[in-house]
């Protein structure tokens, strides 16, 4: 049975209740609603199943017991206890347990508590907490803690965690934080390897919480070679800001000094303005010369409207090792006047310093962009100021500038009654070319351009066959022209039950010269290719090769297989075979089987035949413990390194690592 909308509704508008119970008692003077037996009451977004149920529709207090299952925007945790405050969304859950879910998570995270506090949209609070990423009831990896604080789609933080693994605890930290929105977050176990620069090394990363907007990790590490650093990386969030910063310092025992290490990276929002910033600096001290310092430093700022975007990026570098700084801004702004005309005013500045000079340069474009019916048109101009006014070795550099260019673009349009499409462009354009060199000079001179293309395809001899020509004649107030004209041509077929084959013919060449060194365009080009491909459900086979009538030489043919005969097994072959010599010259391999359950083996390598050896990029064996828990060891030939790295199965990016190397 149940109570109409309205019957409760009518009462209170703050709180329009729907409640439907094998019983129920509504006391209409005290306002309160007593209901019994399969029990759902249903507020806006909050819905609460229950065995028995009372709800103060005065206060907005329920209290129920027994199945307990309080739904809220979407999250739900079941209980034997609960009282909740409809008015506030405050609620206390007593044995909760409830899942949470990310991107960077496969799977959920499974919590359980004694007891659960708060607002289960935006904090909550568990007490005598217990999670894990594992199947229960007996996951054979999960964390106990005093505390856990999760933050929806943020965070999970714990205080005074313990890792079990197969029932047994490892150790306790003090904080330990899980990130549901990006990959960070401090290590259980530390890093251990080796390296050719670090020679033996232990990393360490500990997590520690202020509170919400406070938080971060303590970095401790040993390099046998390099010494010990030790820093910290602190996050942060203000009013319409956040970000994190980053102090490290290294005991440098190569250089007898300290190696300081700083990050500062901040995004602050202020109304429709967004401005993020970087800071990168450096400290290098040694025992034998003068400190060298480096400031690499980002700004920027951001703001768009339904019409309009606008930005500037700016970019500093100075070191005291190097006589030369550099600083680069660009500002742009895009504006749309409608649906048929736009316009973007686009600066770029260049300073750059040295013993020298100052080098200044301001760098316009403007353009205009018009969208008709049928045709489109692009106005640019842009050119270079030089600020400083003076000569540099900075200015000894190439330079193009458009004063102006204009494009008009007519849309494709079809020929007729043919399968074929037309395309043509038509350009006019001042430019002011500058090459630098004893060689070099100012060009100043102008072009017309006028370019038609046509395309289509068409069923043929029981395949298919596409085309693509174009045709382009430049003209140039110097006097020169130049006529640049080509195509390609492709003809697709199948041959049988899984076979597909392909051929094609590519051509252009040029007539007449250009005198610009911007507009130079490659010459003759004649190639034929073609291509052969075999599949099935499980099997994809495939060859390639060209021939170039220019050289009158064979490209590479490239075979390739696929084989997938089950979900748990893959195989890749490719090879590379030069017929103008008759040999073979690469193969690549890779092998990736689930021998069970638990086991699976990967490999990746390929033979060279410059070198006559077999190279083994990839060697891994992975062993999973009840669907949970992974662990691998792993060779990496290229940088000849061993590594046993440790992970749960639904973070595969929060690795434990010990490397060789």
């Amino acid at each position: 049975m149940g109570i109409p909308v309205g019957a409760v509704a009518q009462e209170t508008e703050e709180l329009p209740v729907t409640l439907k119970a094998d019983s129920y008692q509504f006391d209409r003077q005290a306002r309160i609603i007593t209901a019994r037996g399969h029990v759902i009451l249903s507020v806006r977004d909050v819905t609460v199943r229950a065995d028995t149920l009372v709800a103060d529709l005065q206060t907005g207090l329920v209290t129920a017991e027994g199945s307990v299952q309080l739904e809220v925007a979407g999250q739900s945790v079941a209980a034997e206890m609960l009282t909740f405050n409809l008015s506030t969304r405050v609620g206390t859950l007593f044995n909760a347990r409830t899942e949470y879910h990310s991107p960077l998570i496969l799977g959920s995270v499974r919590l359980r508590a004694e007891e659960l506090q708060g607002d289960l949209a935006r904090f909550v609070t568990i007490r005598n907490g217990f999670t894990t990423t594992c199947e229960e009831p007996e996951p054979v990896a999960y964390a106990t803690a005093d505390e856990l604080q999760v933050y929806p789609n943020d965070k999970i933080v714990g205080h005074h965690v313990s890792l079990w693994i197969a029932g047994h605890r490892l150790f306790t930290v003090p904080y330990f934080i899980i990130s549901l929105r990006e990959r960070r977050g401090g290590n259980f176990s530390p890093v251990i390897g080796y390296g050719d620069t670090e020679g033996w090394f232990v990393k360490t990363s500990w997590s520690y919480f202020v509170n919400e907007n406070h938080y971060g990790f303590v970095h401790a590490d040993w390099y046998e070679r390099l010494g010990v650093g030790a820093g910290i990386e602190h996050l942060y969030r203000s009013a319409g800001g956040e970000g994190s910063v980053l102090v490290y310092g290294l005991a440098n025992r190569q250089t007898g000094g300290t190696d300081l290490h700083d990050f500062l990276n901040h995004l602050q929002r202020l109304g429709d303005v967004t401005l993020r910033t970087f800071v990168d600096y450096q400290d290098l001290s040694s025992s034998t010369g003068s400190p060298t310092t480096n400031l690499f430093a980002t700004l920027d700022l951001s703001t768009q409207t339904q019409q309009s975007s606008t930005y500037l990026f700016s970019t500093l570098f100075e070191s005291s090792a190097s006589p030369v700084s550099t600083l680069n801004s660009q500002f742009a702004h895009l504006q749309n006047f409608g649906p048929r005309l736009g316009a973007e005013v686009f600066l770029n500045y260049d300073q750059i310093g040295d013993p020298t000079g100052v080098d200044q340069e301001l760098l316009p474009r403007i353009t205009l962009r018009y969208f008709g019916d049928g045709v489109a048109a692009t106005l640019v101009t842009d050119t270079r100021w030089d600020l400083d006014g003076t000569h540099s070795t900075a200015d000894d550099k190439y330079i193009l500038e458009r004063l102006p260019e204009l494009n008009v673009t007519v849309s494709p349009f079809r020929i007729g009654e043919t399968p074929l499409y037309a395309q043509a462009v038509v350009g006019l354009a001042q430019f002011r070319e500058t090459t630098p060199g004893p060689t070099g000079g100012v060009l100043d001179a102008g072009r017309v351009d006028a370019q038609v293309t046509v395309s289509g395809f068409t069923a043929l001899a029981g395949g298919s066959v596409g085309m693509r020509t174009f045709a382009r004649q430049s003209w140039y107030t110097t006097g020169d022209a130049r006529v640049f004209y080509g195509g390609r041509l492709e003809y697709a077929r199948s041959i049988g039950a899984g076979v597909d084959t392909g051929f094609g013919y590519t051509a252009q060449t040029t007539i007449g010269v250009s005198p610009f060194i911007f507009d130079q365009i490659a010459g003759t080009l004649s190639l034929a290719d073609g291509q052969i491909t075999y599949h099935t459900q499980d099997l994809l086979l495939r060859a390639t090769g060209f021939y170039d009538f220019q050289s009158g030489l064979f490209g590479d043919v490239i075979g390739q297989v696929i084989y997938l005969p089950r979900p748990d097994l893959s195989v890749g072959l490719a090879g590379s075979y030069n017929p103008n010599v008759g040999q073979l010259d690469r193969v690549e391999a890779a092998l990736d089987l689930q021998v069970s359950k638990e086991w699976r083996f990967e490999y990746s390598g390929a033979w060279d035949s410059f070198t006559q050896s077999v190279i083994t990029n990839r060697l891994s064996l992975t062993r999973t413990f009840c669907e949970c828990l992974a662990m691998s060891v792993t060779y990496l030939g290229a940088r000849q390194e061993i590594w046993l790295e440790a992970w749960l199965t639904a973070v595969p990016w929060g690795r434990g690592k010990i490397g060789l190397g």
